[in-house]
């Protein structure tokens, strides 16, 4: 039915097909933002940020019939999570955890190195979208660059799904685990556009 009045009405929509087992910390959903400077596009020349964070829900997952619609258990933007009123000591603080932090939680259930695995297909998701912009004719105008937002979701295996690609992502302060990001990302961005070739010499 949805499908059938999303063509009637000519919306336009992407349908995805939820993931009915995510990988749970702390019994809750989270998913990962890995930020991305496209800075060409023919050729296309893409950076990704070395270092990404979790964003959780407030509420523990459930995927029962009565639990669908609660929006604290099933969706991690921080513009619905930041109204939760959090009372289990249980949660993340701030709703957000750094990289090295799942890095540790995750391989503390799977093993030391599983972490690498969801890291080398989060690099995977980010390659394959940066692919896609260009495919679709996407055009650099001038010194124009655009820096990108995935949301990305882990499965209980481990996959990566990608969730969406924002192309104006939240780099404000808005908890202590983005005030920690948000300058180093935007001083390698600054260095990337200003000088690439030698901000990539100095990467390598």
């Amino acid at each position: 039915a949805l499908v059938r009045a999303a063509r009637a009405g000519r919306w336009r929509v992407v349908a995805q097909k939820y993931v009915e087992r995510p990988l749970l910390m702390r019994r809750r959903k989270f998913d990962v933002r890995q930020w991305v400077l496209v800075t060409s596009t023919a050729p296309l020349v893409a950076w990704g940020f070395s270092d990404c964070y979790a964003r959780f829900a407030a509420a523990p997952f459930r995927l029962d019939e009565t639990s669908l619609a609660d929006r604290f258990a099933h969706l991690c933007n921080n513009a619905v999570q930041k109204r939760a009123d959090v009372d289990d000591a249980d949660a993340p603080e701030g709703l957000m955890w750094s990289a090295a932090t799942l890095r540790t939680e995750v391989d503390a259930v799977y093993g030391d190195g599983a972490f690498e695995k969801v890291r080398r297909s989060i690099r995977d998701v980010a390659a394959a979208v940066a692919r896609a912009a260009s495919r679709a004719g996407v055009a650099k105008v001038g010194r124009g660059f655009e820096w990108l937002g995935l949301d990305i979701l882990v499965a209980d295996d481990l996959t990566c799904w990608l969730l969406e690609a924002n192309v104006s992502p939240d780099v404000s302060h808005s908890t202590p685990t983005t005030a920690a990001l948000v300058p180093a990302a935007t001083a390698d961005a600054l260095s990337l556009l200003v000088d690439e070739r030698h901000a990539a010499d100095a990467d390598a």
